[in-house]
């Protein structure tokens, strides 16, 4: 009996002690513990990364997926950032849940780059790119320069129905550049005269952006161009100082879709057959 009992002091102590640590952290209710916060701030990074990448992360459909992700951890806005302010105001707390965040973060990069998730070749066809771009890859424009809105245009006789167009460049325009709301817009021309566009307002603070226009050519029919402007505007009044590099306009294609899209674009192409008719007399009594 005297061996046993200090054995159940020890055991009284240590259950007291795991009954009293949740009560010596001062944590609100209302702010997420740890763990869920390591999950949500993983998944938030990866989200925020995405968005960046595909350029809607200042988008009406980058705050529904950031809404998505909150709901999909059942919380709300208010929570989290209740959440982030009070682990801001605790350092300490703060480091070990970006160090756990950071650790996940890095084993999906190794597992990305060992191809884990690659899909394999036999079950989806491997997507080709080719840079259209055939204009120069820069320009720099000073107050000396005679103003131009930079239009290009690219027909080549492969452009196809469900080709996806990409036209990236870097541009910076100084505030004293006198173009008034400058903008970038990008359109693809049909055979039969359909047009698809997408505009990108630009600003004028000095500051480099690199910009980033996608566009599918969803009509089943012949691609005929791409055009655009660069250096669209509303109107100027003489002064020029821009700069733009890094210009390129990729196409992302399906080599082994090409073939059956030809043939619906030249099926839409043909025009349409006469049916012939036939008049029937009714018989006369």
């Amino acid at each position: 009996m005297l061996l046993s009992s200090p054995n159940k002091i020890f055991s009284f102590f240590l259950l007291l002690a795991l009954f009293l640590l949740p009560a010596c952290d001062n944590r609100p209710k209302n702010v997420l513990s740890k763990k869920e916060m390591v999950k949500m701030l993983t998944e938030y990074h990866l989200l925020h990364g995405t968005l960046q990448t595909t350029n809607q992360y200042y988008t009406p459909e980058g705050t529904l997926y950031f809404e998505s992700l909150l709901k999909k951890h059942g919380i709300t806005k208010a929570e989290f950032d209740s959440s982030m302010v009070w682990y801001a105001k605790n350092p300490k707390k703060f480091e070990r849940i970006y160090a756990e965040v950071l650790q996940n973060l890095n084993h999906l990069r190794e597992d990305i780059v060992k191809g884990k998730f690659r899909s394999p070749d036999s079950i989806l066809p491997g997507i080709e790119i080719s840079n259209l771009w055939n204009l120069h890859p820069s320009y720099r424009f000073t107050p000396d320069s005679a103003r131009t809105k930079l239009p290009f245009k690219i027909q080549q006789p492969y452009l196809m129905t469900q080709d996806v167009y990409e036209l990236q460049f870097l541009e910076r325009i100084a505030p004293e550049d006198s173009c008034v709301d400058p903008y970038v817009v990008m359109k693809i021309h049909y055979a039969n005269g359909k047009t698809d566009s997408i505009f990108q307002k630009t600003f004028n603070d000095s500051i480099l952006r690199r910009y980033t226009l996608r566009l599918r050519a969803r009509f089943p029919y012949k691609v005929d161009s791409v055009t655009g402007l660069l250096l669209g505007c509303k109107q100027y009044n003489g002064n020029f100082n821009v700069q733009l590099d890094s210009i390129r306009l990729l196409r992302y294609f399906v080599p082994q879709w090409q073939d059956s899209l030809k043939q619906v674009v030249e099926k839409n192409a043909a025009p349409p057959q006469k049916i012939q008719t036939k008049t029937i007399r009714p018989k006369e009594n």
